[in-house]
């Protein structure tokens, strides 16, 4: 049998069969593309809402901490001015109240940090505030009593400066996590 005969016979089975088979092959190509972009479709679905839940994780942790060091930044600036009147006493217990409400559940947030992925920077930098603002008040009170070495000032700056790190470290890690997914 030559090559042509061949391809004749078959080209003929195909021909007659095409009726039943054609249907058949639509039908399975059409039933794996739907399968195909059902699959992305969830894909896509699922990364977003793995994106959504570590953002609004991230985000509720974060506020506690940047509510925690932007009270230090104030009572920093409240250690040197106080209002008109105001008792050394007032204006300590004053102070004291703001950090104490400015603190509220920062070691939620910073328990719910340590749980997720990547996030150690933001507690490591936290207590970068937190040490500067100790080291600030500490200073302060030394100067206040005459300490002349004492550098108030040299130490605000770098209260200022862990502060405005950890803003945007903080900025930038909810746009990245925006952006993602």
């Amino acid at each position: 049998m030559d090559i042509a005969a061949l391809i004749s016979t078959v080209t003929g089975w195909i021909a007659s069969a095409w009726p039943l088979i054609g249907p058949a092959l639509g039908a399975l190509a059409g039933f794996w593309l739907a399968a195909y972009f059902e699959e992305r479709r969830d894909t896509r679905r699922d990364r977003r809402l793995v994106r959504d839940g570590k953002l609004a994780r991230m985000r509720a942790a974060l506020q506690p901490l940047l509510l925690g060091s932007w009270s230090m930044q104030s009572v920093s600036v409240g250690m040197v001015f106080g209002y008109g009147g105001e008792t050394d006493d007032a204006k300590n217990k004053r102070l004291t109240a703001m950090l104490q409400e400015g603190s509220k559940g920062v070691n939620e947030a910073r328990a719910q940090l340590a749980l997720e992925t990547d996030s150690q920077q933001f507690v490591d930098q936290y207590q970068k505030v937190f040490v500067a603002f100790n080291q600030y008040a500490l200073a302060f009170n030394d100067a206040k009593a005459g300490d002349t070495t004492a550098k108030p000032t040299e130490k605000r700056q770098a209260l200022e400066e862990a502060v405005d790190t950890l803003n945007e470290m903080a900025k930038n890690a909810i746009a990245q996590i925006e952006k993602s997914g």
